[in-house]
């Protein structure tokens, strides 16, 4: 169950559609191919805050389309930089008619981002199929298994309204 959720924009969708020249469809179409794009300017979303709360924990994430690709910072309590997440889409192992993406991962010692970076980029990048980059530093001290249980619920959730808002725009 939500317990609260905003989004901050500099930019109101019908003004962000007017910019990058859709009315329809969105990004989604504009944005998928990457061959012989060199040279070419590219409409870019503009960049967003989203923010997700379970009980006493906030989440934010903040996510910005660099050309194609998209960089989304996550961050709570104490924020820092805990880990990196980089993905690429690719067609899925498992059946080639669908996209998947694969990653690397980099942790600084002593950090647990990496779970979460691995799962929101591969997330992100196999739906949108985009590259996507994602830094994440959460930090509350004393957390409990049902206190982690709750974290990845909120970036669950986080992750769901980022694709969202991306298709959307």
């Amino acid at each position: 169950m939500r317990s609260g959720s905003t989004i901050l924009r500099g930019i109101s969708l019908s003004n962000r559609k007017r910019a990058i020249g859709d009315t329809t469809t969105g990004m989604k179409d504009d944005h998928m191919h990457r061959e012989g794009d060199e040279g070419k300017a590219r409409a870019e979303l503009p960049g967003f805050t989203l923010s997700e709360q379970r009980g006493r924990f906030v989440l934010f994430a903040r996510v910005d389309a660099l050309g194609p690709d998209l960089l989304v910072t996550l961050w709570g309590g104490a924020a820092h930089i805990g880990a990196l997440g980089m993905a690429a889409p690719r067609a899925s192992l498992r059946d080639p008619h669908e996209r998947s993406a694969t990653s690397s991962v980099f942790t600084f010692p002593g950090h647990k981002e990496d779970v979460t970076v691995k799962l929101v980029s591969e997330a992100l990048s196999g739906r949108l199929n985009r590259n996507v980059v994602v830094v994440a530093g959460i930090h509350w001290d004393g957390l409990q298994p049902d206190d982690i249980r709750q974290l990845m619920e909120v970036f669950e959730t986080l992750k769901d309204r980022i694709a969202l808002e991306v298709e959307k725009s």
